[in-house]
């Protein structure tokens, strides 16, 4: 795990959105290219929020297991990387 955390309006978002991501999925990290980047912001219910932005039924069924299905259907990645930004 990794956390970015700063201050209100320090640029955090632009830093994951603008650079981070990007990097990533140029393989700046070794095999990074393969990742499946997931962004959700928390609400009311986080799982909720995470399945709404592309794990389905990690409210219901977990997120590990909403993770390894989503993977399972996406071939071309091999990792998850879950990004939340509130």
């Amino acid at each position: 795990m990794l956390m970015l955390l700063g201050p209100s309006g320090a640029g955090k978002t632009s830093l994951i959105n603008a650079g981070v991501l990007p990097a990533l999925a140029n393989g700046a990290i070794p095999g990074s290219d393969r990742w499946l980047p997931v962004c959700a912001r928390p609400g009311q219910d986080l799982l909720t929020e995470i399945g709404g932005e592309g794990l389905p039924g990690a409210a219901s069924d977990g997120l590990v297991a909403a993770a390894e299905a989503r993977l399972a259907a996406e071939p071309d990645h091999d990792r998850l990387l879950l990004v939340i930004d509130q």
